[in-house]
């Protein structure tokens, strides 16, 4: 499958970007649509019912395409990139996205060395964790799905050793 190198909405010519006006007009409908309320995937479905092409025949959108465009700066105009939306439009709809996304626990030191430095033993897969999968201890398993699980102690509960 070939990639995409080049950001939706512009084109390139001898070393400059120049803006695509039928991707351009694409962009600035997904700013519009995201801002009066759309979401990431009914914006996503409709661009596909449309067959919106987004790199040479491919029609298909999904909301993660939509995502990286709302999320990308370069849309307001830098250094290389000529503006195809104005920086309030863009600073709405990312304050929007922010508002709606949540927020993530962050992994502890425990959490992140064991997640980078352990793999599974049948296929040499990462591991993962199911968070609240337990109130006692909490599930880690491969991210292969070849079922090597392993129950571990949440940090909070695990005690210093007696000294004698």
């Amino acid at each position: 499958m070939e990639l995409r190198t080049l950001l939706y909405g512009y084109n390139k010519h001898q070393f400059r970007f120049l803006i695509n006006e039928t991707e351009s007009a694409v962009v600035r409908g997904i700013f519009d649509e995201y801002i009066s309320g759309g979401t990431l995937q009914k914006i996503a479905d409709r661009l596909t019912a449309e067959n919106t092409v987004y790199y040479k025949d491919k029609t298909v959108w999904n909301k993660h395409m939509v995502r990286r465009i709302l999320e990308n700066p370069h849309y307001t105009g830098d250094d290389e990139y000529p503006a195809i939306v104005d920086k309030a439009v863009f600073e709405r709809a990312n304050e929007i996205r922010l508002k709606k996304s949540g927020t993530r626990e962050i992994d502890s030191e425990r959490e992140k060395y064991f997640k980078y430095h352990t793999v599974c033993g049948q296929c040499g897969g990462r591991f993962t964790r199911r968070r609240n999968w337990s109130s006692t201890r909490e599930k880690w398993f491969c991210t292969c799905g070849c079922k090597s699980d392993t129950y571990i102690m949440p940090t909070e509960q695990i005690m210093e050793p007696h000294k004698y």
